[in-house]
C-alpha cells in the first residue's frame, strides 16, 4: 500500500572489476500480474526482464534483447526507454516510449511506441516513429 518501503534493491547489472556496462533508463509496467522492465544496456540495446512474481521481489538472472522487434533495427546508435514508465491499455497491451538513432533514421532522433500484446514476452514497434522526438511519454 505505500506505506512503508523495503530496502532498496539492484534487479539487474554487468558491471565488475574489469568491465563497466551501464544500465539505465529503466520503464517498468505492472502487467499480467507481474512487473514487466524494459530499461537500456550501455545505451545501445533495449532489454527487458519480467519479474517472477507479482510484487517484483523475484528476477531472473538474464534479461532479453528485444531491440531487433522493438525498433525494427539491430544497430541503434544510441537508444533510450522512457522515461518513465509504461502504460498497459484496456485490452492488455503493454505501452513503452522509447527514443534512438540509427544509421536508418540519418543520425537523428526518433520517438517510437513499443508494444507489447502478449504480456512483455514479445516486442514490436508500434506507430510510426516521430522524426525529431525525445523522451515522450505515454499516456
Amino acid at each position: 500500500n505505500g506505506t512503508t518501503w523495503g530496502p532498496l534493491r539492484k534487479v539487474y547489472g554487468e558491471s565488475n572489476e574489469t568491465a563497466h556496462v551501464t544500465i539505465g533508463n529503466p520503464a517498468p509496467v505492472v502487467a499480467g500480474g507481474r512487473v514487466v522492465l524494459l530499461f537500456c544496456r550501455d545505451n545501445r540495446a533495449i532489454m527487458v526482464l519480467s519479474s517472477l512474481d507479482a510484487d517484483g521481489r523475484e528476477w531472473p538472472s538474464a534479461p532479453v534483447d528485444i531491440t531487433l522487434p522493438a525498433l525494427g533495427t539491430s544497430k541503434p546508435t544510441w537508444v533510450a526507454t522512457g522515461p518513465p514508465g509504461g502504460i498497459v491499455l484496456p485490452g492488455g497491451r503493454i505501452v513503452v516510449e522509447a527514443n534512438w538513432r540509427s544509421a536508418e533514421t540519418g543520425g537523428a532522433d526518433v520517438a517510437s511506441a513499443l508494444t507489447s500484446d502478449d504480456g512483455g514476452l514479445s516486442w514490436s514497434h508500434g506507430a510510426d516513429p516521430v522524426p525529431n522526438g525525445n523522451e515522450g511519454q505515454v499516456a
